[in-house]
């Protein structure tokens, strides 16, 4: 859950995007962060439990993963009828590059820090159905 927080605070400090799309959401998600009273490590601890509890609705990990790429049509289908597909081609990217930072985050199966995956099997096939899910038809 750290990670997740940690990886969306970043991106909301990046700069370096060319995307008028990406840009425009970071600007928002930036407006609505700007209204929390929280700070530094108090804000981050509650975004935590916010997720944490988010994640708790669902029955299973299977029920999350459908659930999200049902959200992910749903992206695909608005992007499709109000931007151009360039822009919802960069927006797919920068969605799949959080997606891929949070799959890499924790090494699954190591020991101590020693070994494990990078990206577990799951993860991948989480992030190809996401990718598949951000499709656009030009």
């Amino acid at each position: 859950m750290q990670a997740v927080v940690q990886i969306m605070a970043a991106e909301l400090q990046r700069t370096d995007v060319s995307s008028d799309l990406v840009k425009s959401v970071i600007a928002s998600l930036k407006e609505i962060a700007a209204q929390e009273t929280l700070e530094g490590a108090q804000l981050l601890l509650k975004q935590q439990f916010e997720l944490l509890g988010m994640v708790q609705t669902f029955n299973t990990a299977a029920d999350a993963e459908k659930q999200a790429i049902a959200h992910f049509n749903q992206v695909s289908s608005t992007l499709m009828s109000k931007v151009p597909v360039v822009q919802a081609e960069e927006f797919k990217q920068w969605l799949l590059a959080i997606a891929g930072q949070v799959a890499k985050a924790v090494k699954e199966k190591g020991r101590f820090g020693i070994g494990g995956e990078r990206v577990s099997r799951q993860e991948s096939g989480a992030l190809s159905s996401i990718d598949k899910a951000l499709h656009f038809k030009p």
